[in-house]
């Protein structure tokens, strides 16, 4: 039986990425460790704000059934002089307002 009780105020520190839909387009915004799970918006900052709602509603449903939470994946480690290092996609996180 599903606790009432559940309710996620802190997200995990996630992988956002952000791409372009052509088919839609809107910006689409995803999450590396749930891949069912996406925003869809004109900006940016607002695709990731949609995601960040089907995020919190999916880690209460998982919270709420006693389930446990996907852990963040492992950061990516930029080199010394700040750029990612060679075959890893880059962590694209937006902050949110920058581009509403």
């Amino acid at each position: 039986m599903p606790r009432r009780d559940a309710l996620v105020i802190d997200l995990p520190p996630y992988r956002y990425r952000i791409s372009w839909s052509e088919k839609d387009g809107e910006c689409v915004a995803t999450c590396d460790e749930l891949a069912g799970l996406s925003g869809l918006a004109p900006t940016p900052a607002r695709a990731i704000a949609q995601l960040e709602v089907a995020i919190r509603a999916w880690l209460d449903y998982l919270a709420a059934h006693g389930l446990p939470a996907p852990r963040p994946a492992r950061p990516l480690h930029p080199r010394r002089d700040g750029a990612p290092a060679p075959g890893v996609p880059i962590d694209t996180r937006v902050r949110r307002g920058r581009d509403d």
